[in-house]
């Protein structure tokens, strides 16, 4: 399942890109309501129903977030267990740019192939042009990244959505870069 980011404006002027509200309301009542299922049966669930409620709890203590903020100049992010996430923080005076590039499941790197399926999903290309329609293999699916480049060359991921998302993620994209001051690439 994907969970697709969303990106907010907060009161204190900074940007947060995250896993949205409704997605943890929505695990969080799942959780409620395989707990309550559990207490109405009357006996103790099975393997699996711990299993599953173990999932659904998780799933809701999960979180995601970037959190872009100019006036202390960092870009935070966490990643995990609302009680245990991971916390690394990046000042905004290290961060180069921020790109947007594909990425094609399926093509071998650094082939004729993979140049020209990253081509077609960066430029929103369905493969339909011309007189022939070539349909693609079902193997290769394309992929957009998002990524802030730091000053000292290290790679950061912020989010990683299926080209069909293509939009979203370059408007997303160029809010954070403007926010941020810095240059956004393609590629």
């Amino acid at each position: 399942m994907e969970i697709p980011l969303v990106l907010a404006s907060r009161r204190d002027g900074s940007l947060t890109y995250a896993v949205p509200l409704w997605y943890r309301a929505l695990m969080a009542l799942v959780t409620a309501l395989l707990a309550a299922a559990f207490v109405t049966a009357g006996e103790a669930p099975g393997l699996v129903g711990w299993v599953i409620l173990a999932l659904a709890a998780a799933a809701a203590l999960y979180e995601e977030s970037w959190r872009f903020d100019a006036a202390r100049g960092l870009a935070v992010h966490r990643a995990g267990l609302v009680i245990a996430a991971r916390r690394s923080e990046l000042s905004l005076a290290g961060i180069a740019r921020f790109r947007v590039e594909a990425f094609v499941r399926g093509t071998i790197p650094g082939s004729e192939d993979e140049k020209a399926e990253n081509e077609r999903v960066l430029a929103g290309r369905d493969g339909r042009e011309g007189e022939l329609v070539k349909r693609r293999p079902f193997y290769k699916k394309g992929y957009l990244r998002l990524i802030c480049e730091a000053a000292d060359g290290e790679d950061w991921l912020v989010d990683m959505v299926p080209e069909r998302r293509r939009a979203t993620i370059l408007e997303t994209a160029s809010r954070i870069a403007t926010y941020c001051g810095k240059p956004l690439e393609r590629g």
